[in-house]
């Protein structure tokens, strides 16, 4: 960028760049917004660096562009009547068993998704002895993030024995193929499209793209709030403990999932975040 700029420019002293030179050089060409931008931000870089060193006295750099803000992509919450219709549509898909993932490993794959919060690739990564259905438990300790062990409800425990007695005790991971291989987490996010789309599962508003399997994990954590809400309890109190299950390292990633509750518990919510009153928070609704 900077021999474009000096190839523009001629034989010339820094401190005879202008204002003009430099707006003529960023609009050169047809640029995107983003590598103007990132044009833009090396040459404030590079002219600081010649201000702190007293060659120039002042920064040629035009006005900076209007950002150019992203759409809003808000998660999909998938309804109990969604969950449904996904594992209904599993028991259709012929072609799951020639991807290897039968439809009984997609189906408690899902559902321990959806009954955790966990992420794709830390569930994935689960081996026979990080699940303790005895005890009600699961530990991920195969994934860049610190060990964790959570509890896991008696519904899920019943869903995941009944997966448990098939014929995949020889295979190293809980969650495995036909073969007893891993799952590689594409290989799921496709077959769990082709499922999505078999069932009918779709998004209606145009708030965002079409519902993935990682908004399992956002759906988790509305669910939490929505009952701690309806069982009147002090959600400051409750935040830390939805964080530690998660496995976030801070309560910023948890917080987020706040402006996905359903709109009827905002006054509960918005108690929380002061700062936050007025600030057209998006809901997004429950089925």
């Amino acid at each position: 960028m900077l021999r474009a700029l000096s190839r523009q420019m001629g034989d010339v002293s820094i401190g005879s760049v202008s204002k003009s030179n430099v707006l003529r050089f960023l609009d050169s060409g047809q640029t995107s917004d983003v590598t103007w931008m990132v044009k833009y931000r090396m040459l404030r870089a590079f002219f600081q660096y010649w201000i702190a060193r007293g060659e120039i006295h002042e920064l040629p750099m035009p006005q900076q562009r209007a950002a150019v803000g992203r759409p809003t992509v808000a998660p999909y919450i998938y309804s109990i009547s969604d969950m449904r219709r996904l594992l209904w549509g599993t028991c259709f898909m012929q072609r799951l068993a020639s991807r290897g993932i039968d439809p009984a490993t997609l189906r408690a794959v899902l559902m321990f998704l959806y009954g955790t919060g966990a992420r794709i690739d830390e569930t994935l990564a689960l081996a026979h002895g990080d699940v303790d259905l005895r005890n009600g438990t699961a530990t991920f300790r195969r994934s860049t993030r610190c060990t964790r062990t959570i509890p896991l409800g008696p519904s899920l425990c019943h869903w995941l024995r009944a997966y448990a007695v098939s014929d995949r005790n020889d295979a190293q991971s809980f969650f495995a193929r036909k073969d007893g291989k891993a799952i590689h987490p594409r290989m799921l996010l496709r077959t769990f499209e082709s499922v999505r789309h078999r069932a009918g599962v779709t998004r209606l508003d145009e708030m965002g793209r079409q519902p993935r399997l990682r908004d399992l994990r956002r759906t988790f954590a509305v669910q939490c709030l929505k009952e701690w809400i309806e069982q009147k309890k002090d959600l400051r109190g409750m935040l830390p403990v939805l964080a530690a299950y998660l496995g976030h390292v801070s309560l910023t990633s948890t917080e987020e999932y706040l402006s996905f509750a359903p709109n009827r518990f905002w006054k509960q919510l918005s108690s929380l975040s002061p700062s936050r009153r007025g600030s057209g928070w998006s809901t997004v609704h429950l089925g």
